[in-house]
């Protein structure tokens, strides 16, 4: 991920990297790219092969989901750095759960599957821990913040 200076590295960038293998984190980073894309750009379409994984360094990504008779409706927005979106490619079928768009001018690091998919057994499996990882602390801050939006409506 050198291609731009201001661009952290792989273990900078992404909470837990520290502890992948040293040969996955080459790897991911030999075979990244760092991509500029202006809002609006669709980065994961949901039903899609997923080929790599996204990491926000930049901006601010919308998660969408289809809703059969609804349509696509924003089911998060996030400005946080390092989070990881298409995770769905590491798993059978490895098609994307949720559309990912841009929603301002952003820059991601597009980190390719394939090294993960043709390296050991244990990289998929250590990849899977550091973004469960994520998923879990995520899923933690929500709990937090609607408990107290609970616990405020009740001061009501």
């Amino acid at each position: 991920m050198a291609a731009a200076a201001s661009v952290p590295t792989l273990v900078e960038l992404v909470a837990g990297a520290n502890l992948l293998p040293t040969a996955l984190v080459r790897a991911l980073e030999t075979a990244s790219r760092v991509r500029d894309v202006v809002a609006g750009t669709v980065l994961l379409r949901q039903r899609a092969v997923v080929d790599d994984l996204v990491v926000l360094v930049t901006g601010r990504i919308a998660t969408l989901v289809d809703f059969t008779g609804t349509g696509d409706l924003v089911v998060e927005t996030t400005e946080q750095r390092g989070r990881i979106f298409g995770w769905s490619g590491l798993c059978e079928p490895g098609r994307a759960s949720a559309t990912v768009r841009a929603d301002a001018d952003s820059q991601v690091v597009m980190l390719p599957l394939d090294p993960v998919r043709h390296g050991p057994p244990r990289w998929t499996a250590t990849l899977c821990e550091v973004v469960a990882a994520g998923l879990a602390d995520r899923t933690w801050e929500l709990q937090q913040r609607w408990s107290s939006t609970v616990d405020a409506g009740d001061d009501a």
